[in-house]
């Protein structure tokens, strides 16, 4: 269930479907990530009345080795989307379609955040540490993406 606040306070469907080939979700993450920002004009939702507002204002970056970030570096699809994630100096990057590449923030050794568009991205493994999948979550919308290479 969506908590009062979504349609309200957070751009709806940056990601609900990447199955879609992301073209109308994108739209949105297109206009605030361009400097948009000022074409939606909420205040913002309150932590106290939403629960996502909440656990996004408590994830604290964390610090990871370089090594400990290589092992995230590949291409990850669904359907016919593919997803690069590299690394920059100390940071994993994002690479969505036709978007300026975001940064990602680690907040454990799996899981990393996105501030703006409110985004969690965690990294499955198998039994022998090789990582195999990722997942991105934005308020209760996943989508599990596999790895490629």
């Amino acid at each position: 269930m969506l908590c009062a606040c979504t349609t309200r306070h957070h751009p709806a469907g940056l990601i609900p479907d990447l199955n879609r080939h992301f073209q109308a979700s994108f739209q949105v993450a297109k206009l605030l990530l361009r400097g948009g920002v000022a074409a939606y004009t909420s205040p913002g939702p309150s932590p106290n009345r939403c629960p996502h507002a909440a656990a996004a204002a408590s994830r604290v970056e964390i610090s990871l080795p370089p090594s400990q970030l290589d092992r995230f570096v590949g291409s990850y699809s669904i359907a016919t989307v593919t997803i690069p994630i590299t690394r920059d100096g100390e940071h994993l990057m994002l690479h969505l379609p036709q978007q300026p590449a975001i940064q990602l923030l680690a907040m454990s050794p799996t899981q990393f955040f996105v501030k703006k568009p409110d985004l969690v991205l965690a990294f499955e493994s198998d039994s022998t540490g090789r990582v195999t999948a990722l997942t991105i979550q934005q308020l209760e919308t996943k989508q599990r993406l596999v790895r490629n290479n």
